[in-house]
């Protein structure tokens, strides 16, 4: 006998299955944009998305849609400059003005979490700039002597700091609960304040540092906010510029670095997105004290998988970290100068204070921007003591040739690509990459650019 299921268990599965793939519109009218393609984007993390995407007709109305797993902040992209943000709230969104870049022709006229959104955006700057005027001249007051005194005066500019200050507060305590602009408000004004608490408040800086501790990393909230990216990097800039002396402040990155891998040691996805994206941040900030732990705890979390490639990454810290000897290279294959063919059997032979390491070739679109700037700097580099030697990943000898005949410095090639030894000696895994060494093989240095080589080199040697 073959089981039946109940209406009531169709009916079920039914309305799960409505729930489960639930779509909401976004309509709109802009007549100035008519017959363009608009896109609408979400946010995961670092990333943005494509939600969904039509064509303005001809009156300039188009309807997109978007689901239930998009929930956060988006926004509608038709080019860099037309662009407007919206949050996906699990509602319908009504919208209409001339153009997207005309902020103040646009009007919404269905969403209502977007509705109060756009009346705040409109309200805060009026209210900010209404803030730092009265917030000035109290300190004017209190700071003058002629001033001081007139107390009357100092208790006015307080009673309007104080309504400026309530009226944000009761904004937000009228919101529901479950309201998603409820979390995002605050989360935005303490991602968008950084430099003013650096430069003004400074003594909210510990209180700053602890809320991006407490956001919970691995919050979808957080992750669908487009205010990932800001976060992470306007913390760890805000811990640079805090005052703090070396050690403390480097002691503060480490105690943030413990905080976001506890949050996301469950979460491979997000653990690998946002450990890569850190530790890229870290080195290109010269915070290699922070990046070196950060690439420990990471490969010495057993909660989690890394992705090959970031493992390569963090692997390459691990045992080719300024301070670690690095193995010498030998030549196998051609080795130039200046454009002419050279006899020498490894890098020992070549003397000279330190030696600029650079793997690239002739095929990698950023080593033919990158790469030519070390010619440039190769005479003031010679100057101080630095030999450049390049190693080359080229297959072809009339491609590695064309390409290093402009280089009075060293290239070599033996036309093995990745197989190369020194590729594997350096853990090389992208070009191009750089290493600064001394004559004892001593790793000084891995510049993320001939810039910050050139800068380390001219205040350091």
């Amino acid at each position: 006998m073959k089981d039946i299921l109940s209406p009531f268990v169709i009916l079920l599965l039914v309305l799960v299955s409505v729930e489960a793939f639930s779509q909401y519109q976004i309509t709109g009218n802009f007549p100035e944009t008519k017959n363009q393609k608009i896109q609408l984007l979400g946010f995961e993390g670092i990333q943005v998305y494509l939600i969904d995407e039509t064509q303005i007709n001809q009156s300039g109305d188009f309807k997109l849609d978007y689901n239930e797993e998009d929930y956060g902040m988006g926004y509608l992209n038709i080019s860099e400059k037309e662009n407007h943000i919206l949050v996906l709230a699990k509602e319908n969104i009504s919208l209409e003005g001339k153009r997207l870049s005309e902020k103040e022709t646009i009007i919404l006229t269905e969403g209502n979490e977007n509705i109060l959104f756009s009346n705040y955006a409109k309200e805060l700057p009026i209210n900010q700039n209404a803030l730092g005027a009265w917030e000035y001249l109290m300190e004017t007051y209190r700071s003058n002597p002629h001033l001081k005194s007139r107390e009357k005066t100092i208790k006015s500019i307080a009673s309007e700091i104080t309504y400026l200050n309530q009226t944000d507060s009761e904004f937000m305590a009228n919101l529901p609960e479950e309201s998603y602009i409820k979390w995002f408000i605050p989360v935005r004004n303490m991602v968008s304040d950084v430099s003013y608490v650096a430069q003004q408040q400074p003594e909210l800086i510990p209180q700053r540092l602890q809320a991006f501790r407490n956001l919970q990393h691995d919050n979808d909230l957080f992750y669908k906010s487009g205010l990932y990216k800001d976060a992470f990097e306007g913390h760890f800039w805000l811990i640079e510029n805090s005052g703090l002396n070396l050690n403390e402040a480097n002691a503060e990155m480490k105690k943030s670095i413990d905080v976001i891998v506890e949050n996301l040691a469950f979460d491979d996805k997000k653990m690998n997105e946002t450990g890569e994206f850190l530790f890229q941040f870290l080195e290109s900030r010269n915070l290699f004290e922070a990046s070196e732990y950060l690439a420990v705890k990471l490969l010495n979390e057993s909660s989690c998988t890394l992705n090959s490639s970031l493992e390569k990454q963090l692997e390459i810290y691990r045992k080719m970290k300024p301070g670690n000897t690095a193995e010498n290279i030998v030549f196998e294959g051609d080795v130039f100068k200046a454009g002419k063919s050279v006899v020498t059997a490894s890098l020992k032979e070549i003397q000279s204070d330190y030696y600029l390491i650079a793997f690239g070739s002739s095929w990698c679109p950023a080593c033919v921007e990158e790469l030519p700037k070390l010619q440039k700097e190769y005479a003031s580099f010679q100057q101080k003591g630095v030999e450049i030697v390049m190693i080359s990943l080229d297959t072809s000898k009339q491609q590695f040739q064309n390409f290093i005949k402009d280089f009075d410095f060293y290239a070599a090639s033996d036309y093995k690509k990745w197989k190369t030894q020194a590729i594997s000696d350096y853990h090389v895994f992208s070009t191009p990459t750089l290493y600064l060494i001394d004559k004892n093989r001593k790793i000084v240095l891995r510049p993320n650019s001939v810039e910050q080589a050139k800068n380390w080199i001219q205040k350091n040697l």
